[in-house]
């Protein structure tokens, strides 16, 4: 009888972290959408249209050596150092990221908005009338 109770505390152990990582991820990836779509919006902003491409493949770039980079480093941070290092690393890296975007936001140039031309329906029906007439 031990043996049953034993295996079932284990089994809804099982289930509690399956849901508790379920919601970590969930949460995780609503904040690294935001974060995504802010940081494109800020290089689309910073970016002349003639250059936007290219901008966007740094972007790409940078994120992907970055994640690389960053893995390996907690990775070895945390083999000699034990977890709570990792953890450290991602969060001094993140406050990083947070100044030095706060600091650079204010020397971004700004651009214009766009012009979006508004058409008149009701000009361009009398504008077509004239013209058959």
């Amino acid at each position: 009888m031990a043996l049953g109770r034993r295996g079932d505390e284990r089994r809804s152990e099982e289930a509690a972290v399956s849901v508790a990582t379920r919601s970590a991820w969930l949460g995780r990836s609503r904040c690294l959408r935001c974060a995504f779509a802010t940081i494109y919006a800020m290089v689309e902003h910073a970016t002349p249209a003639a250059t936007m491409t290219e901008a966007f493949a740094w972007l790409a770039t940078a994120m992907a050596v970055g994640g690389a980079v960053g893995a390996a480093s907690a990775g070895l941070l945390v083999d000699r150092a034990g977890p709570t290092a990792g953890f450290a690393l991602a969060g001094g890296a993140g406050a990083l990221a947070v100044l030095t975007t706060m600091l650079r936001s204010r020397t971004l140039a700004r651009r214009p908005a766009p012009v979006i031309p508004v058409i008149d329906t009701d000009t361009n029906e009398q504008l077509a009338q004239q013209t058959a007439a």
